[in-house]
């Protein structure tokens, strides 16, 4: 049986390695993006296999639940509890949740071909994301990470500004209409200037230096 004083060495070297740090999250974590990771393997499923579009309740639903997750790794970037690019974190999970919200709940646009493409490219890029975190030290999960949205990004970035510009004369609030509009500049002015910033990644991961473990949202 362990002494007291063995306990508090083992509980001392856990506190020091940063297996929980100040960040009980870090436990559950690698469940929800387990999780994240499946669910949004279905919904491309649903979409791909049984033809639905992003009005679908399922697909909504489905979508909505791995944003949720998103926005967990989100406040614990701006709580400094995990790495990440805070700015680009929240802008791109505002966005996302303003389109699912406010934009996608239009079902002509949601059926449309831009809206498809939306869901989609967030779809792609998560399910590619995933995997680097579950096995940050794979090569080929690293490069997935961040290639992919070499082509997955430009293609959401410009549906997403589609679908806002298709919504913005539908819409009576002032407040949303206003948010809605932004998405248009901020999508294509904002995204050129994020998207040297991918490309930059994306030739970092083709190089043989091995990527840093860590679960990181950028």
């Amino acid at each position: 049986m362990m002494s007291s004083e063995q306990v508090k060495s083992i509980v001392k070297d856990v506190h020091q390695s940063g297996v929980m740090g100040d960040n009980p999250m870090l436990i559950l974590q690698p469940i929800l993006n387990l999780i994240a990771f499946v669910a949004w393997i279905v919904l491309l499923v649903q979409m791909l296999s049984l033809g639905k579009n992003p009005r679908d309740i399922t697909v909504f639903m489905l979508t909505l639940g791995c944003e949720c997750i998103c926005l967990l790794e989100v406040m614990q970037i701006c709580a400094g509890l995990i790495k990440g690019n805070v700015a680009f974190a929240l802008v791109l999970h505002y966005t996302r949740m303003l389109l699912l919200l406010g934009v996608l709940i239009k079902p002509h646009i949601a059926a449309s071909e831009a809206g498809h493409a939306i869901i989609y490219a967030w779809a792609i890029t998560e399910v590619c994301r995933y995997p680097y975190y579950m096995s940050p030290n794979s090569s080929i999960c690293r490069k997935l990470r961040y290639i992919v949205p070499l082509i997955t990004f430009p293609i959401g970035a410009v549906a997403e500004a589609y679908c806002a510009y298709l919504a913005f004369p539908l819409i009576k609030h002032r407040l949303l209409k206003s948010m809605v509009g932004m998405v248009v500049p901020t999508n294509l002015i904002g995204g050129a200037f994020v998207y040297a910033n991918i490309a930059g990644k994306a030739q970092s991961a083709l190089s043989p230096k091995p990527a840093s473990a860590g679960i990181k949202t950028d």
